[in-house]
């Protein structure tokens, strides 16, 4: 669902000049930030692929073993 930026205001208690200087930022920077969320949820999901869960596995566990 999509917001406008007054609605994005009034949501997170905002002014609505904070809120239009953070998307002039993101404009301004995208590359830099899109790369940075990237390299973040790449990150997440190497940890998450090299350490797994173990509540995650005893679950796991537990429903094949049903």
């Amino acid at each position: 669902m999509e917001l406008s930026l007054e609605e994005i205001a009034g949501k997170y208690q905002l002014s609505l000049a904070a809120v239009y200087a953070a998307i002039a930022f993101y404009y301004d920077y995208r590359q830099e930030i899109d790369q940075a969320i990237a390299q973040a949820a790449a990150l997440a999901l190497s940890d998450r692929l090299n350490h797994p869960s173990l509540l995650q596995s005893k679950l796991d566990a537990m429903r094949n073993y049903a």
